[in-house]
């Protein structure tokens, strides 16, 4: 937050949505845990009278009926369990999925970028043959109190579009060109350089459609 103060804008509301969540959850925690503790307590107990009884329940000649409400007490104790548990995990779960909608979500507000194919003049298949860059009048825009970067990669890509001014190689516009076009034509060497595996000619030229002289 230091380091973006308008981030604590965000993260109070944050705070205090979690602080709520977490209380409503707490007592539905206890509850649950209460409905669990009070189904196996009524098997304990059935248990330790038996236990307790079991000369009279001989005597009687009531064992079998005695093992039937075991069998039946034990059923719904553990369904109580069981379903309680279920229910836990099946929230979990659906909490787990709502993070990829939103994440969906997020990808369909953004903005579109620019066309990936024009119907302009067609450029040479060895464009650009100089790589000679001329940016005209060139402006970007920065958000308040961002830090300042290089976006000579970026606007070369057209990865951030300009505010205003143009950016030419070898004397063509790259705004009238498709970005697959574009991208496909460029490649740009980072200051930290990654190379995938293969030789160094397959890293410039991954899909070996230049022809080597």
């Amino acid at each position: 937050m230091i380091v973006i103060p308008g981030l604590i804008v965000v993260v109070v509301p944050i705070l205090v949505i979690s602080f709520f969540l977490m209380q409503f959850y707490n007592r539905c925690s206890v509850q649950f845990r209460r409905l669990t503790s009070k189904s196996l307590s009524t098997l304990c107990l059935f248990v330790q009278d038996a236990y307790l009884g079991a000369d009279s329940i001989r005597t009687y000649n009531v064992v079998q009926n005695f093992g039937e409400r075991a069998c039946k007490i034990a059923d719904y104790a553990s369904e109580i369990h069981g379903f309680l548990g279920e229910i836990a995990r099946n929230w979990r779960e659906v909490e787990v999925q709502v993070v990829g909608i939103e994440r969906v979500q997020e990808y369909i507000n953004n903005e579109p970028e620019a066309e990936w194919r024009k119907p302009a003049k067609p450029l040479s298949e060895r464009w650009p043959t100089k790589g000679r860059i001329l940016f005209e009048n060139f402006c970007f825009r920065y958000r308040p109190d961002s830090d300042l970067e290089n976006f000579s990669n970026p606007g070369t890509l057209r990865i951030v579009e300009p505010a205003s001014g143009t950016i030419r190689i070898d004397d063509v516009d790259i705004g009238s060109i498709g970005l697959h076009d574009l991208r496909q034509a460029l490649t740009i060497i980072p200051q930290d350089p990654v190379l995938f595996c293969g030789t160094l000619r397959s890293n410039l030229d991954p899909s070996m459609s230049i022809v080597m002289t």
